[in-house]
Formats: C-alpha cells, sequence, structure tokens
C-alpha cells in the first residue's frame, strides 16, 4: 500500500521535473519553399476556397457570416481528423480579426 501511495505522490513531481528541465529542448520548426512569384501566393491563399490546395485533411470552408477577409466575418472549417477512425472530422468555428486592414483593401 504504501509503495502505491509513494508512486501516486511521486509522479506529479517527477513530471513537474521533466517539463521544468526538458521544456526548452523541444523544438519544431518546418520550412516550405514556394518557388512562385509573391502575387500569385498571395491571392491564392486570401480565398479561403483553396485551403484544400495546400492543406492536409482539409474538406471544406462555410462563410457563416460577413465577407471573406471582413473584420468580424465567421467562418466554419471542417478538417479530416489524421489520427484514429478515418471517418473522424472535426469542425473549427473562426471569427476573422485583421491586424493588417491595409493588406485587404
Amino acid at each position: 500500500m504504501k509503495k502505491i501511495l509513494l508512486i501516486v505522490l511521486s509522479f506529479p513531481i517527477t513530471l513537474v521535473l521533466y517539463i521544468v528541465l526538458f521544456s526548452n529542448s523541444i523544438k519544431y520548426s518546418e520550412e516550405i519553399i514556394i518557388n512562385e512569384n509573391i502575387d500569385t501566393v498571395t491571392l491564392l491563399f486570401d480565398n479561403p476556397y483553396n485551403m484544400k490546395e495546400y492543406m492536409y485533411g482539409f474538406q471544406s470552408y462555410n462563410l457563416v457570416s460577413g465577407k471573406i477577409g471582413e473584420n468580424g466575418s465567421k467562418s466554419c472549417h471542417h478538417h479530416q481528423v489524421p489520427f484514429g477512425s478515418p471517418l473522424q472530422s472535426t469542425s473549427i468555428f473562426t471569427t476573422f480579426f485583421s491586424f493588417f486592414p491595409y493588406l485587404f483593401i
């Protein structure tokens, strides 16, 4: 009984120590090189209906309210979850806020 209690109590301490000691050593980065004119890339990325061309698992995009690229516009994205059952999918509801409104003029 004492052994089980010791194991149960030592787990949170071990977990916290692991996070503190190794959290800075775990890093992830990815670089994608696009060999195309910046204007062409901007046009493709500005249209959310093109997401299926560059987002893995993307199924559909629905504009719920507002206009594309307008502050406060709401949308719903449907994605196929890359793990688990092939029938699993997720929906992401977003509200658009532009920090650079001059980009959408």
